[in-house]
């Protein structure tokens, strides 16, 4: 390896991006000669910052949500999954003590001699305390809809249905209690009841159904079917909120879809290969993301203890996102708005200052040409009236020491053109202007007497010029 070579750490688009921004920036401030643009310029550093600040807030803003919506989705299915299993245990647990209460198994396995008044009267008995009991199971538990005992013995009746276990005995759900006799099972249909019974699923969401057997010899002696409410679903399902469109399913073992609290017919949401992951998957909950519908879905699950229902709640994520779109939206508008205000602002500013400027250099230059009668004029009260104010005051200056030098000057000479021999005459005549701005005051003609006799002198004054001289000539004669 080379001694010299150095390595970069790569950097993101975004990153690149800035910096050609800022250093664009910072030689337009550098490179610019007008004030105005220097000022408009250094308004819009800060709002390089803000459009920073807005990506920033969006990427942060968009993980965020994201993040948010799945912690809420997967404790939102935990608890209503597991509400959903309080629900279905204890409705299990009645099932076992309906099945195993001593009325029942009386009734359905005791060899009744009905032509025996007293046992017919006991048979009569017994049948009442059943359907109290089953009456009771009803009453105190608002999430069952029905409870129903299909007899399977002869000459024993059914309670709540007018249907007796050989009439369902070769159905699916039958044959799916059979391969564990002793264990209930969860079902979302029982259509070979319904067809027989005159019932429909639209009487109930979930059903729980159990062989009852005899305690001795585990004979099979009817079946008990446990209907749930379809309200106890919409009722779970409407208390999870997991934000608008959302999509919350419950679908159980023999695939019967619940989409919201409605039954939907031939949902391909059983087909789709993540939920075929979902079900043979190990773990008791998760939440993963999948395309469903040509859309995706943040989607979080809960198995249902052993039932084989799967509660499951999807969202969607452009519904997510929007709301971090809405922090760019956010962004979008302060930065039109902040540029808007530093142009304005750097505008007016600009001009303000380049007036005062201006006045400023026009006055320097009179100045500069020999003209002191400029003044300036100004209302501020800032730094710039201030500098006005200093120009003004030293224009002043200068022309009030010009003055004094002139006059100072002016009775100097004049002193030393007046101060000759005594007795002298001394004759003025006035002669009036002559151009370039000087003015000769008078001519004088000195006549008196001297060593060398006679002799006349003239005397030029001059005001207005540069140099403000007298000059003295003598002739002599």
């Amino acid at each position: 390896m080379k001694k010299n070579q150095v390595f970069h750490k790569q950097e993101s688009p975004f990153g690149k991006k800035l910096q050609v921004l800022v250093q664009q920036t910072a030689s337009l401030l550098v490179f610019s000669k007008s004030i105005r643009a220097k000022l408009i310029l250094a308004f819009l550093v800060p709002v390089v910052l803000i459009i920073l600040l807005g990506f920033v807030s969006y990427s942060n803003t968009s993980g965020t949500v994201i993040g948010l919506a799945t912690k809420s989705l997967e404790t939102a299915m935990k608890n209503g999954g597991k509400y959903l299993d309080l629900m279905l245990d204890t409705i299990e647990t009645q099932a076992d003590q309906i099945v195993t209460d001593i009325d029942v198994q009386n009734y359905y396995t005791k060899l009744w001699n009905k032509d025996d008044i007293n046992e017919a009267l006991l048979l009569i008995e017994t049948g009442k305390k059943v359907n109290s009991r089953i009456m009771a199971v009803t009453t105190f538990n608002h999430n069952i809809s029905e409870v129903m005992i299909l007899s399977g013995v002869e000459g024993s009746s059914s309670f709540f249905s007018n249907t007796t276990f050989a009439e369902v005995k070769d159905s699916p759900f039958v044959k799916k209690l059979e391969e564990n006799p002793t264990q209930g099972a969860w079902f979302g249909w029982h259509k070979e009841y319904d067809s027989v019974n005159d019932n429909t699923s639209n009487n109930y969401s979930l059903s729980y159904i159990k062989l009852v057997r005899k305690m001795t010899s585990m004979e099979t002696v009817g079946l008990l079917i446990i209907n749930v409410k379809p309200d106890a679903v919409i009722d779970l399902i409407s208390g999870i909120d997991i934000g608008e469109s959302e999509q919350i399913f419950i679908i159980t073992a023999d695939e019967r879809v619940i989409l919201n609290g409605e039954t939907v017919e031939d949902s391909d949401i059983i087909d789709q290969p993540f939920f075929r992951d979902i079900r043979a998957s190990a773990g008791a909950s998760g939440t993963e993301s999948v395309v469903w519908q040509n859309s995706r879905f943040i989607t979080s699950y809960y198995k249902v203890g052993d039932t084989g229902i799967i509660l499951m709640g999807m969202t969607p994520e452009s519904k997510l996102n929007a709301a971090a779109r809405t922090v760019i939206i956010m962004t979008v508008i302060v930065v039109v708005a902040a540029v808007i205000i530093a142009l304005a602002i750097g505008y007016f500013m600009a001009n303000n200052m380049r007036k005062t400027i201006n006045l400023i250099v026009a006055a320097s230059g009179q100045v500069a040409s020999g003209d002191l009668t400029s003044t300036l004029t100004t209302t501020k009260k800032d730094e710039f009236g201030k500098l006005t104010s200093s120009i003004n005051s030293m224009i002043s200056n200068m022309r009030a020491l010009i003055e004094q030098t002139m006059a100072v000057a002016e009775k100097a000479d004049c002193r030393n053109g007046g101060e000759q021999e005594s007795g002298h005459r001394f004759h003025t005549e006035h002669l009036g202007r002559i151009p370039g701005n000087s003015r000769i005051f008078g001519r004088g003609h000195c006549i008196g007497p001297g060593t060398d006799g006679d002799h006349r002198g003239s005397f030029l004054q001059s005001r207005g010029t540069e140099k403000g001289s007298c000059r003295y000539a003598a002739e002599h004669q």
